[in-house]
């Protein structure tokens, strides 16, 4: 599998701009022996595995990015853990995979040939996205979305059970259920009659549900799709997606039919129009880097035909998916077939939801498909409310909507007083937050913010240090922003540097010593990475030089 997938085999530069791919890759099945615990032992010691399978991270720069283990639970029963990073895998590979696994064990198991080489390579797919990225239609498709977001969106406020942390860590979980097989056979044939696809339909009960709950008439949802187009591209494996911000309004009071038609006609459009990265599009808009939540879209909604079977011959297989631990967006709604039944899942925040709150919501939205389908005909106000235990409508505490960068739309949307962090008072303090918010993008930062938990990392770190050499004329290693994160400790690194710091005795260095200092430099040089000193060369070249 990892000879055959070039995505198996790569790993991610330190700029975060390119992506490697190995000629080859070692493959390290890690065996684990569980069938000597007593009863029920060897299923809590596969729970501990998931939880620090779906918890312990990758490295991106020297790979791999997947894993392996085999855990024996007795002679004859086994669980096999495959772990791969979403940046080179996405839904769509994870059944490409599951295929490949079963085709290959077979072979192995019968002697036969393994699958053949792919038509087509990851990389030759790469680069036929970055020319379709820069094709002729380039124009046409920035011109859609720029008009879609021409005038600023709105931030969703859903109704929290917690503030909304002003530094998020990402924690995650989700609720699943399973519709009835007549609700998802209607589904099905609604859509079918109503000439668009079991897709719109979901979608369009998936704006009505964060309409009421929210209040606002207008939502954005994000929509991965995937990017694989042409011969050989349903064998790829891959991150191969773009992601689109559906903008919607449901004002209007249109009846539901009318709403799924908006729905329809949306989703051709951005399909016609998704060849311009979302990551393209925030570049060019106005708007703040935020750290609370996912500027745009807020929420996601995914339709995941994982395959949940596996074909082993000898054997009997079940595929698991493992559960969540993180969550980028506050709300994923993900569906998927099983048998003939739909399963719905919600995708969580943990910081914002409780695990109450979603199994509710996850009623709600199966209250409001069935009457969608029973009568489309009514207006979307007439279809039952969505209520809380206590009979009171769910809806966010304050329906005003806001823009970016102004005022949270409801109370738990604002961050509590003491969550704000601490200005800068000194000059040198001042300075270096001059540093991070040019260097991190941000709009203002706190003498005690770590550099780590604001968005930095340890490229950005070195372009940190670079700066400040700059600045300050005072020598500091890298690993000091990592021993002094917080704007207050690296302006009293910095003091300290300066005190103790030499001065040089004359204006002028000799030969000798410039060719030391020289070799010193070259030696500093060497132990950087290519892709650090392309950013110590653009700072070099981006800041005026004194005469």
């Amino acid at each position: 599998m990892v000879d055959r997938h070039e995505a198996l085999r790569v790993i991610v530069g330190t700029s975060g701009q390119e992506q490697q791919v190995r000629p080859d890759v070692p493959v390290e099945v890690d065996f684990i022996d569980l069938s000597g615990l007593p009863e029920g032992g060897a299923q809590a010691e596969i729970e501990r595995l998931l939880r620090e399978e779906t918890t312990r991270p990758f490295d991106l720069a020297n790979g791999p990015l997947f894993r392996a283990r085999l855990a024996r639970l007795s002679q004859e029963d086994h669980a096999l853990f495959l772990t791969l990073h979403h940046i080179i895998c996405d839904g769509g590979s994870v059944a490409v995979l599951l295929s490949d696994f079963g085709l290959g064990y077979s072979a192995r198991v019968h002697g036969t040939s393994p699958p053949p080489p792919l038509e087509k390579s990851y990389s030759q797919f790469v680069e036929e996205q970055v020319a379709a990225l820069q094709g002729g239609n380039r124009a046409q498709c920035e011109q859609f979305w720029f008009e879609q977001y021409s005038r600023p969106a709105a931030r969703l406020g859903l109704p929290t059970d917690r503030p909304r942390p002003t530094k998020r860590k990402y924690t995650g979980a989700s609720e699943v259920m399973a519709l009835s097989p007549a609700l998802s056979g209607e589904l099905k044939r609604f859509s079918a009659q109503q000439r668009c696809s079991l897709m719109a339909t979901l979608l369009a009960g998936y704006y009505v549900m964060l309409q009421r709950l929210s209040g606002q008439p207008e939502v954005v949802i994000g929509l991965p799709i995937a990017a694989r187009a042409g011969l050989g591209d349903d064998q790829l494996v891959g991150h191969c997606v773009n992601f689109l911000p559906l903008r919607l309004s449901c004002d209007g009071d249109p009846m539901f039919a009318e709403h799924l038609g908006r729905v329809w006609t949306m989703l051709i459009q951005a399909l016609e129009h998704h060849n311009f990265t979302l990551g393209t599009l925030l570049q060019k808009l106005d708007g703040a880097k935020e750290h609370s939540r996912t500027r745009l879209a807020s929420v996601m909604f995914n339709l995941d035909w994982v395959q949940e079977t596996i074909k082993l011959p000898g054997l009997l297989a079940e595929v698991q998916q493992n559960p969540y631990h993180y969550e980028r967006f506050d709300l994923s709604l993900g569906v998927a077939e099983s048998g003939n039944r739909l399963e719905v899942s919600f995708q969580y925040s943990t910081e914002l939801f409780d695990a109450e709150t979603i199994k509710r919501w996850l009623k709600h939205y199966e209250l409001l498909v069935s009457a969608f389908v029973a009568n489309p005909s009514r207006p979307l106000s007439q279809y039952p409310k969505l209520e809380r235990p206590d009979g009171q409508v769910e809806v966010a505490p304050t329906a005003a909507a806001s823009v970016p960068g102004g005022p949270a739309h409801s109370a738990p949307e604002t961050a509590p007083a003491a969550a704000i962090s601490e200005a800068p008072s000194t000059a040198t303090e001042k300075k270096l937050a001059e540093i991070w918010q040019e260097v991190v993008v941000l709009e203002q930062v706190g003498r005690h913010d770590s550099f780590f938990d604001i968005g930095g990392h340890s490229l950005l770190a070195t372009k940190v240090i670079s700066r400040i050499t700059k600045t300050f004329s005072v020598e500091l290693p890298v690993r000091v922003i990592f021993e002094a994160p917080t704007i207050a400790e690296l302006a009293e690194a910095i003091t300290r540097a300066q005190t103790e710091q030499p001065k040089p005795m004359a204006p002028t260095i000799g030969r000798r010593s410039r060719d030391s200092e020289t070799k010193k430099l070259l030696a500093r040089l060497a132990q950087l990475s290519k892709s650090e000193l392309q950013t110590l060369l653009r700072d070099s070249q981006d800041t005026p030089h004194e005469p």
